[in-house]
């Protein structure tokens, strides 16, 4: 079986927090052959992880590395490993993902109002409300 998860299924499979949902969670994922991860619920995943669970950041680049390593799991890897690089030095995830996404469709700049970007992209482009 190929299973699609959504982030709810992740976290309880993750978390194990919730026992009913927890063992449906395992058991479905723990059955299937392929696990398919959308980088969408690795980032709503990384944000309920930090700020909901309070997990360590340390702690998520191993849950995440456990998660690409899975031979079942199926996700863009050089995305997450674009989230994982900047979360290792201490940036966030989910723009390491975008950043990673930008590269790869060779954008010339990147735009943002978020000027923490400024000092992670070559191509960062202040958008000023002005």
């Amino acid at each position: 079986m190929r299973l699609a998860l959504d982030t709810g299924a992740l976290i309880k499979y993750l978390t194990r927090d919730q026992k009913a949902e927890n063992n449906a969670a395992v058991g479905i994922i723990e059955s299937a052959d392929t696990i398919i991860i959308s980088t969408i619920v690795l980032c709503e995943t990384v944000g309920i992880l930090k700020e909901i669970y309070g997990v360590l950041e340390q702690n998520i680049i191993g849950i995440l590395q456990d998660l690409t390593t899975m031979p079942s799991v199926e996700i863009d890897r050089p995305l997450v490993e674009g989230g994982l690089s900047l979360l290792r030095s201490g940036g966030d995830f989910t723009i390491g993902v975008i950043l990673a996404e930008a590269d790869r469709a060779k954008a010339d700049h990147f735009g943002s109002f978020d000027q923490r970007i400024a000092h992670v992209s070559k191509l960062f482009h202040f958008l000023s409300e002005e």
